[in-house]
């Protein structure tokens, strides 16, 4: 079975220029799943990812035989990458393992704001080659971790340990590791205990803008970063951190929003796929309230709360 892994690389969006359509077909390395939660093609440039706004990418929801069509003002001059997922199990307790994949052919460009056959490769597990390089030190217990970011992806959550393995050599492949969105870390292990502590010197593996990396089926690259010995590590001071969470999802009838951490006024919205704000209120203090949606279609919806330069942007179902 092919295994692939997508690094995601950031590129600017610029203003949509034409309408159109980007469709295609899921194919699956993996067994078609017999059942499932919801399964959805969505296309992107990952600039959104670090600024928060990637969940709000256009996107269709894909059934049996798994082809989609995404509408949406495409800009030929920018460069798109297609994903798939199929989500099996109920929210808020998704994890990684699901089939997820992407255009092989990412990143690609729209001609007249269009394109057809983007079809998306799908595994559940993908092999992960990757590198790191040692400066300032001898290459001896050196671990790397990797994390599932789920949680991340699909709500602004936080990501898990999964994986922790030590580094046999500078470039290693580690098999079998379940699809999804991670972050991987690599740390020298001074205490020699395993685990990676604050005061041991660490690194993400990043690309240009964004330590988010995506093991999926559809490409393949190898994964480096440079540990830097030499560094003063400081160890962080943990704040009052802005926090929101949304639940359940999916949802028929309310939600239940929970706020806390807020130092300054906060702004709290609420936006449909196509970013039509459909309700929206100014917060202050630690809060929890029921959102009601009322002459709403169902489909995807986002809650975004914003104090000061922080930000949380996290995703919810409505199935009236």
């Amino acid at each position: 079975m092919r295994r692939f892994v997508f690094t995601v690389l950031l590129f600017a969006l610029v203003s949509a220029s034409s309408a159109g359509t980007i469709s295609g077909t899921f194919i699956f390395e993996c067994a078609e799943p017999d059942s499932y939660t919801i399964a959805y093609a969505s296309v992107f440039t990952v600039s959104s990812i670090s600024s928060g706004d990637f969940m709000s990418s256009p996107y269709d929801i894909v059934v049996p035989p798994w082809d989609y069509e995404i509408t949406y003002d495409f800009d030929d001059d920018s460069e798109y990458y297609a994903v798939g997922s199929v989500i099996i199990g109920d929210f808020p307790d998704i994890t990684d393992g699901n089939p997820m994949g992407m255009f092989p052919g990412s990143p690609f460009h729209t001609v007249g704001g269009a394109a057809e056959d983007v079809d998306i490769v799908l595994d559940d597990t993908v092999d992960i080659t990757v590198g790191v390089d040692v400066v300032g030190g001898a290459f001896e217990d050196i671990y790397v971790n990797i994390y599932d970011a789920v949680p991340y992806f699909l709500a602004g959550g936080d990501p898990t340990l999964e994986i922790t393995l030590p580094m046999e050599d500078t470039i290693q492949t580690i098999s079998d590791v379940p699809a999804g969105p991670k972050y991987i870390q690599f740390f020298k292990d001074l205490n020699d205990n395993g685990v990676w502590d604050e005061e041991e010197h660490s690194v993400y593996i990043e690309t240009p803008e964004s330590n988010l990396v995506f093991a999926v089926g559809g490409f393949y690259d190898t994964l480096r970063a440079t540990l830097d010995l030499s560094k003063i590590v400081e160890k962080s001071v943990p704040e009052n951190m802005l926090a929101l969470d949304v639940s359940p999802s999916p949802f028929n009838s309310s939600a239940r929003i929970e706020i806390s951490g807020i130092s300054d006024d906060a702004l709290l919205e609420i936006s449909d796929v196509s970013g039509r704000i459909v309700y929206r209120n100014d917060v202050a203090g630690n809060l929890v309230f029921e959102w009601k949606p009322k002459n709403l279609a169902g489909g995807l919806y986002f809650v975004n709360l914003s104090s000061g330069e922080d930000r949380i942007i996290k995703r919810i179902v409505y199935m009236p």
